[in-house]
C-alpha cells in the first residue's frame, strides 16, 4: 500500500468494537475502585466486630442460656479444643458479623457500578428491590434469633429431659461378686435409721437474684437466676454451678458446634426470606406468568418443605419450623408478582 494512500474508512461495527475495547479497560478500572471501597468498608466493620467480638458471642448464646436456665440446666457451653474459643468462635463470629454489617455498603458499591448500564425504569425498580431485600434479610435474622433458634433449642433440650434419672437401685449380682462388699448398701442402711431432724442445724446461705453490692470478703450466696453458688474473695467472685438435671444424658453444648448450628440456621432463614424478592423480580421481568405460578401451589407446598430440610440443620423440627413460613412467603411473593404484572403492549398501544 502506498504511503500517501489514506486508510480505509471503518465500518460502524468496527467503530463500535473499537469503542468497546477502549471502554473495557475503563470499566475494569471503575470496578476495581468500587471493589476497593467495598473492601475498605468491610475492613472498618471487621475492626468494630473484632472489638465487640466477645459481646456478640454472648448475644448469640443468650437464647441457649435462657432455655438452659428455664429447664434447670447449667447456662454455659464447653470447649474441647484450647484454640476453639479464639479460632472457631471469636474470629468466625467477628468475620461473619463484619460481612453482615458491611453488606449494605458492599451492595451499594456494586449497585453504583451496575446502575450506570441500566435504563431509568430499571433503576427505579432497583431502588425498590434493594431496600426490600435488605429488610427481608433483617427479618430473617430476627426470625432466627427470636423464634426459630429458641424454639428448636427448647424442643431438643426438653426431649432430653424425658430420659430417666440416673439411678443405682437396680443392683446387678454379678457386679457385687466382682466388686466385693457393696458399701452402698451399708451406707443406705445407716441412712435409713431414724434421725431426729429437729436436733439438726442446717447451714443456710442467702438466695439472691442479683449479686450484692460491696459484699464483705468471704461472703457467700446463691444466685437463683444463674443457679450458681458464689463466694467473694475481695478481688473476684468464685462460683459453682448447680442444676436440677439428673438425667442419664446431660446436654453439654460445645461452643464451636453451637456457633456453626446458629450460622447454618440463620443463613438458611435469610436465604428463604429472599423468596418474595426473587418472585417480585421474576414478576417484574415477566419471565413467568403469575397465573402459572398460582397453578403450582401444591408443588410449591412440597418445595417449601424440601427447602426447609436443605436450609436448616439436619433435624425434622427445624425443617417444619422454617417450611411453614416459607409457604406464607411464597404466597406473599405471588401477591407481589400479580401486583407488578402488566399485560404486554399490543401494536395499537405503540406510539405512532
Amino acid at each position: 500500500m502506498p504511503l500517501d494512500q489514506p486508510e480505509p474508512e471503518k465500518t460502524p461495527i468496527e467503530e463500535r468494537t473499537e469503542e468497546l475495547r477502549m471502554t473495557f479497560g475503563e470499566h475494569l478500572e471503575e470496578l476495581r475502585s468500587y471493589l476497593i471501597r467495598a473492601l475498605i468498608g468491610l475492613l472498618v466493620a471487621l475492626v468494630v466486630t473484632i472489638y465487640y467480638g466477645t459481646t456478640i458471642v454472648g448475644w448469640i448464646t443468650s437464647p441457649l442460656n435462657q432455655v438452659q436456665v428455664a429447664l434447670g440446666l447449667s447456662p454455659q457451653t464447653i470447649a474441647t479444643d484450647a484454640t476453639a474459643g479464639f479460632v472457631s468462635v471469636y474470629l468466625k463470629v467477628s468475620i461473619i458479623s463484619a460481612l453482615i454489617v458491611a453488606s449494605p455498603w458492599i451492595i451499594y458499591q456494586l449497585w453504583k457500578f451496575v446502575a450506570e448500564g441500566l435504563y431509568d425504569n430499571e433503576r427505579k425498580f432497583a431502588y425498590i428491590l434493594a431496600p426490600f431485600s435488605t429488610v427481608m434479610t433483617f427479618l430473617g435474622v430476627l426470625f432466627t434469633y427470636y423464634i426459630l433458634l429458641p424454639t428448636t433449642l427448647f424442643f431438643f433440650l426438653t426431649f432430653l429431659n424425658s430420659y430417666p434419672n440416673v439411678t443405682t437401685k437396680y443392683t446387678n449380682p454379678m457386679i457385687d461378686i466382682l466388686v466385693g462388699t457393696n458399701d452402698v448398701e451399708v451406707v443406705e442402711e445407716e441412712a435409713n435409721q431414724e434421725i431426729d431432724v429437729s436436733k439438726i442445724t442446717f447451714p443456710t446461705i442467702p438466695v439472691l437474684w442479683e449479686d450484692p453490692v460491696n459484699p464483705p470478703i468471704g461472703a457467700e450466696w446463691f444466685d437463683a437466676r444463674d443457679r450458681r453458688r458464689k463466694i467473694w474473695t475481695g478481688k473476684q467472685i468464685l462460683s459453682q454451678t448447680y442444676n436440677t438435671n439428673d438425667r442419664i444424658i446431660n446436654p453439654l453444648f460445645e461452643i464451636n458446634q453451637y456457633i456453626s448450628f446458629v450460622t447454618i440456621m440463620a443463613l438458611g432463614a435469610c436465604v428463604g426470606f429472599q423468596l418474595p424478592v426473587v418472585m417480585l423480580l421474576v414478576g417484574y421481568t415477566r419471565l413467568v406468568d403469575p397465573a402459572h405460578v398460582a397453578a403450582m401451589r401444591k408443588y410449591a407446598f412440597f418445595a417449601c418443605f424440601a427447602a426447609g430440610a436443605i436450609l436448616t440443620p439436619a433435624d425434622v423440627f427445624s425443617m417444619l419450623l422454617l417450611a411453614v413460613p416459607l409457604y406464607f412467603l411464597f404466597e406473599f411473593g405471588l401477591f407481589l408478582m400479580k401486583l407488578v404484572d402488566k399485560p404486554p403492549m399490543s401494536e395499537d398501544d405503540l406510539p405512532s
